[in-house]
């Protein structure tokens, strides 16, 4: 069975601009990254797919704006489906019969005591999970009251930052300074 998925190769930063990462929970220094995307097999890439730009954290070198925890859905899913598995457990088993009347059928009951046991703390543990969920913040809530850093140098290279208002750049390596849309 081989595996196929996607890769991204060819990492160029181009831009940069304060924001705020749910992964740090703080407010990082991003940089836009072009990625190319390669289709791959067994891990090798194959095939370019195309190219996608992400803001990716300078700390972490995660997306800003995905999503680290599960959400409460994934997690109620989780829990209904190994109360369902735990549950089915106890289903009525048809009837052993043994081949000879002279033979008697002995039962070991413990694989199933033990599937019992381990789906029932597994589904309490999930029901136990899905009400400690705490509420995702939306990226609205999250950039209320966001002051962005101000760049005397660039972050990518260190380089002189150039022009004024929106429309600054380093002199160094061409990277722009974008600014976080607050609305």
């Amino acid at each position: 069975m081989g595996s196929v998925g996607y890769k991204y190769l060819g990492r160029k930063a181009s831009a940069f601009r304060s924001d705020h990462c749910r992964h740090d929970e703080a407010v990082v220094v991003a940089k836009r990254v072009r990625s190319w995307i390669w289709i791959t097999v067994l891990w090798i890439p194959v095939l370019p797919v195309g190219f996608r730009n992400r803001w990716l954290c300078d700390d972490c070198g995660e997306p800003t704006a995905a999503t680290p925890r599960t959400r409460l859905g994934v997690k109620i899913a989780i829990a209904v489906f190994l109360a369902v598995a735990f549950l089915g457990s106890f289903a009525r088993e048809p009837e052993r019969r043994p081949m000879r009347k002279d033979v008697a059928l002995e039962q070991d009951d413990t694989p199933l005591w033990f599937l019992r046991s381990v789906t029932g703390a597994m589904a309490i543990a999930a029901a136990v999970w899905s009400l400690r969920h705490r509420p995702i913040p939306t990226r609205a809530k999250l950039l209320e009251g966001f002051e962005p850093v101000a760049f005397e140098s660039c972050p990518l290279c260190g380089g002189q930052i150039e022009g004024t208002g929106h429309m600054r750049y380093c002199a160094a390596c061409s990277s722009e300074e974008c600014f976080l849309p607050l609305a």
